[in-house]
């Protein structure tokens, strides 16, 4: 590496870190960041789920489907929508996806025939069976050197965060402000 190389290298990195902070809000309070590090922790959780998955062919959202059928057995794809904070188009293309491989079939539902039930076929509950949930794997490498009274402390604040931000989109959809759909947004 001649020095031209090495002079260029540390100004990438100042770069980088001057998007960042750019990205977070600025260099103001900590409290300014907040929002950036949560998301930025969503996408580091994410990419890893993300290779977990990778090995047995699902998707982050296929495995999600998978997971609210294995706990509740049968759902509406409008429950599975609600339940995924997605569009029913976004839900219709994983469902579909997901009967292409015989993990999941669509009935009619008994009482409407317009409603689409959505469970999980034999074939589906076995294969999803032998698949280790990489959510509790991300959490066991996230929260390694976390005594458990910051991991209560933890839970306990972003449990609130999420409540104040909940209560606060139903007051704005209530007051007719905003669309009464919290959708997940990257």
């Amino acid at each position: 590496m001649d020095t031209q190389d090495t002079k260029r290298a540390p100004a990438l990195t100042t770069q980088a870190q001057a998007a960042r902070s750019a990205a977070r809000g600025g260099d103001g309070p900590e409290l300014a960041a907040l929002p950036y590090r949560v998301k930025r922790l969503a996408a580091l959780v994410g990419l890893y789920v993300d290779r977990a998955l990778k090995e047995h062919g699902l998707g982050r959202s296929q495995w999600q489907v998978l997971s609210c059928l294995a706990k509740a057995g049968e759902l509406s794809q409008r429950q599975l929508q609600s339940a995924l904070l997605v569009e029913p188009a976004t839900l219709t293309g994983i469902v579909d996806v997901l009967a292409e491989k015989g993990w999941v079939d669509r009935t009619e539902g008994t009482e409407d025939r317009r409603v689409r039930m959505v469970r999980m076929t034999s074939a589906g509950k076995r294969r999803f069976s032998t698949i280790e949930n990489p959510v509790e794997r991300v959490a066991t490498l996230i929260l390694e050197g976390v005594n458990d009274a910051e991991r209560e402390r933890f839970s306990r604040t972003l449990t609130r965060m999420i409540t104040n931000l909940e209560s606060e989109n139903v007051k704005r959809c209530n007051a007719g402000q905003d669309s009464c759909n919290l959708k997940a947004k990257d």
